[in-house]
């Protein structure tokens, strides 16, 4: 009786990869090729800065608003990459990563469009706290503009095309908004810092 053993054979070609077992000597009899479509994985790598707002006091110097609106390295923010090119409640979560001290972030990922949220778009669930909380208008908030708050959830904070393993290296800035102003599609109406 003759058996018969698989050899892997893969070929790579315009970011696929052919995945072809071929029998020999010392496998089961009757399987004698297995093909599949591995696609190829190119490296990524995003650096993720934050910038800020001034938010109220004594007026500060110049010095000090433009290192407010320099971009810096943000260490520890979670970042969730999906598919596609608009963030609906059903585009589900591929990659979830974290910056290190640097902001860098680096992971692969096949050619395609991609797109990257953050913690409060990874899911509806901020977006259905904000709707429940700000339904009706308080002396501090005015009711959430609905439409607004969809249109936001959709919108990513990054969109993102991988061809090749060529200038894969992305940019990602998040601006830290003052307390009063930072929740989507309310007006604040209550009293700003002095």
């Amino acid at each position: 009786m003759r058996s018969f053993i698989l050899i892997p054979l893969i070929l790579c070609y315009s970011g696929f990869c052919m995945l072809s077992f071929r029998a020999k000597e010392g496998s089961i009899p009757g399987q004698q090729e297995i093909v599949g479509v591995i696609p190829k994985e190119f490296p990524i790598e995003i650096i993720v800065t934050q910038t800020a707002s001034y938010c109220g006091g004594v007026k500060p110097r110049a010095e000090f608003i433009k290192q407010l609106e320099t971009p810096r390295p943000l260490e520890g923010k979670k970042i969730f990459v999906k598919q596609g090119d608009k963030n609906t409640f059903n585009a589900k979560v591929i990659i979830e990563a974290v910056s290190d001290s640097a902001g860098k972030i680096q992971f692969m990922l096949p050619s395609g469009k991609y797109f990257i949220v953050e913690e409060k778009k990874k899911d509806r669930g901020y977006y259905d706290t904000l709707l429940e909380k700000y339904l009706t208008p308080t002396t501090e908030f005015s009711a959430i503009d609905t439409s607004c708050l969809k249109a936001w959830y959709e919108l990513p904070d990054l969109i993102f095309e991988i061809k090749s393993d060529e200038s894969n290296n992305l940019k990602l800035n998040f601006h830290r908004k003052c307390s009063y102003n930072e929740i989507p599609c309310i007006q604040f109406r209550g009293h700003l810092p002095q």
